[in-house]
């Protein structure tokens, strides 16, 4: 389970395909019902969330984890033997929780043409705001800093789950319409994922 614009769910999948490792995700910004399931099973707000098939693995760090003992096994000669031997026989899970979303709920994506025409923002409570006073709100709401990501430190950047429960204050709404909202705002333009050719990184970490 991720969200389209986390860092840490992004993280998550580039080490999984690194790794040539199957998955399937399920992106909370275009299934947002899905947060009340992942509430039902699990007991963390943020994302990403990973199950290998019905083992809860955890978050990010978990992951990580969990993927580098795969690398330093000596049973199997690579993650993907073990991968399948040990995964890709299970059974699908059958809690209805982790259950694939039906399609007919994802949030569709607006083409490029329509975001840019779009000049006012939809409130959560149904008010209208100009691109600009949008703008300003997200600045006040998470202020930029320098964020670390994959051994590299972005500026003027925020992480999704700090977005997502600034939202929800600054509206007072749940973290299900502030994830809505927080996806609406990526369709739109707002606010971008980060990588080297949107936000070049200002130096590496050691």
């Amino acid at each position: 389970f991720t969200t389209s614009f986390d860092l840490n769910s992004k993280q998550v999948l580039k080490e999984l395909e690194r790794r040539s490792l199957p998955y399937t995700e399920i992106d909370l910004s275009e299934y947002p019902s899905k947060l009340e399931d992942i509430k039902a099973v699990v007991d963390a707000p943020s994302v990403p969330h990973v199950f290998f098939n019905t083992r809860y693995i955890g978050g990010v760090e978990d992951c990580l984890r969990e993927l580098k003992r795969w690398d330093n096994s000596t049973r199997y000669r690579s993650p993907i033997e073990r991968y399948e031997a040990e995964i890709a026989p299970g059974f699908d899970p059958s809690n209805a929780h982790l259950s694939l979303p039906d399609p007919s709920e994802k949030i569709t994506h607006l083409p490029a043409k329509s975001r840019k025409a779009n000049l006012f923002v939809e409130t959560p409570e149904g008010g209208k705001l100009s691109a600009r006073d949008m703008t300003e709100i997200l600045k006040e709401l998470v202020p930029s800093e320098a964020c670390k990501y994959k051994g590299a430190v972005f500026q003027k950047s925020f992480t999704g789950s700090k977005l997502v429960g600034e939202i929800a204050n600054r509206f007072d709404i749940s973290t299900e319409n502030a994830l809505r909202f927080a996806a609406k705002l990526s369709r739109d333009g707002f606010i971008r994922h980060v990588d080297s050719t949107n936000f070049p990184p200002r130096s590496k970490s050691s």
